[in-house]
């Protein structure tokens, strides 16, 4: 007899959209270590967004972590972009005059 295994449906974590893509594609992500049994300790927990894998505040429970990405601020974009660089000259790059330093034509 073959085994099927059925994949588990994806499960979105939030009904909030992303604030950097407005996505709503998301997943809830826990991290932490384990004792030796196997039991887990230190849990951490985050909402993430799977488009452009922005993250929510790590919180030490799922509820909490996605209730952070459901209230957090929109991303705020009020600084100027920086100036551009202004052209930067490098030894060597001075156009080579027909005449040499000491006006003597050199020898080819």
């Amino acid at each position: 007899m073959r085994k099927v295994f059925i994949k588990r449906a994806f499960t979105i974590a939030s009904s909030a959209p992303c604030g950097h893509c407005g996505s709503g594609y998301n997943q809830l992500s826990c991290h932490g270590g384990a004792r030796p049994d196997g039991a887990p300790v230190n849990l951490a927990y985050h909402v993430s967004c799977r488009k452009c894998r922005a993250s929510g505040p790590i919180a030490p429970s799922a509820e909490e972590a996605i209730k952070g990405w459901e209230h957090r601020a929109p991303p705020i974009q009020n600084e100027e972009p920086p100036a551009p660089l202004p052209e930067i000259g490098f030894e060597g790059d001075e156009e080579e005059s027909a005449e040499p330093e000491n006006g003597k034509n050199l020898p080819h």
